[in-house]
């Protein structure tokens, strides 16, 4: 399985410019996490992207990657023994696929091994982002390896980093490669015939359906934006009047009527039941982070199949960066 992948270009050596270039020619491991899980448009808008550049200028969470990762990825070597990489490299057997791996060589005990390095914020957690490691896992297919190092830090709720990241190997899973393979190969087809805007196998039948739907759907929208812009209206007039805001309304028109029903509600004042009455207060904070520890408990012991998920995306194409106008 290990073998040595094909040298490209060095972002370091030979610059941005450069490694764009050769990136802009294959399948990367941020672009098929992205065909994996679209369709038609995110293979258009990749491609323009590719072709034109992108549009995305990074944000503090990419601008605090590009600080903290490095600092992670040289504990990697401290640590692990594999070196950071700045390289872009080729798969042997389809030098389409590429990929830039935050770190790649040989662990401590001369293995071959890579690492992807991550700095996070929200909630702790120990589980792997799927995106991530479709990532590691395209990784290894490019590089021939058959295992790799996520290590991750996780921003805390006052700022601060951990003194050490969070680290965990991921073992090679083909069968999840086959199908980021099957996602890479269809973009690549579909760029190699011209990235057409019709699929070439779709039925006349489903083409006209999808038609139909997109065009439906147009109108929806259209109604949808009217009916929102005349409620806003309806609502201001409520908001102007008292007795409308603190009593209802019951109103009949021309073509329909309305009613506006005004429901007083309590809820528990915790902070007085706090003040009168503390260690109750406290009894039903205990009582319900017990609950709430062994239904989390519970959810991992007794598992039973649910329902597959499905998703189904009808969308008009829309012009993307780079189309005639």
């Amino acid at each position: 399985m290990t073998f040595i992948p094909i040298f490209l270009v060095d972002r370091d050596v030979d610059g941005e410019q450069a490694w764009h270039g050769e990136r802009a020619q294959g399948v990367t491991a941020t672009e098929v996490v992205r065909l994996v899980r679209g369709g038609i448009q995110t293979r258009r808008s990749i491609l323009a992207d590719k072709l034109h550049g992108s549009d995305f200028k990074g944000n503090a969470h990419t601008e605090r990657g590009h600080e903290r990762e490095p600092i992670i990825a040289k504990w990697v070597t401290r640590h692990f023994g594999i070196e950071a990489n700045s390289i872009l490299w080729a798969n042997p057997d389809n030098p389409l696929y590429r990929c830039t791996p935050d770190g790649l060589g040989q662990d401590l005990d001369g293995d071959p091994a890579g690492f992807e390095v991550k700095s996070l914020t929200g909630e702790d957690s120990d589980d792997i982002d799927a995106e991530h490691e479709d990532q590691c896992q395209w990784n290894m297919l490019v590089t021939g390896r058959s295992r790799w190092l996520y290590v991750w830090e996780r921003l805390d709720e006052h700022g601060q980093y951990p003194l050490e990241p969070s680290y965990r190997w991921i073992e090679r899973d083909d069968e999840r490669i086959a199908e980021l393979q099957a996602a890479a190969d269809k973009f690549i087809a579909w760029r190699a015939s011209g990235a057409p805007t019709v699929d070439p196998d779709i039925t006349e039948a489903l083409d006209e359906l999808i038609s139909q739907h997109v065009a439906a759907r147009r109108i929806k929208n259209r109604g949808e934006r009217a009916e929102k812009a005349a409620e806003k209206g309806i609502r201001d007039l409520i908001a102007a009047d008292e007795n409308a805001r603190t009593k209802g309304w019951d109103k009949s028109g021309t073509d329909g009527g309305l009613l506006f029903a005004v429901t007083p509600k309590t809820t528990v004042d915790e902070e007085a039941w706090k003040a009168a009455d503390p260690k109750g207060h406290a009894l039903y904070l205990t009582y319900i982070a017990r609950a709430e520890k062994r239904l989390a408990d519970a959810t991992k012991k007794y598992v039973k199949p649910a329902p597959a998920a499905t998703r189904l995306t009808i969308a008009a194409h829309k012009p993307v960066k780079g189309d005639a106008a």
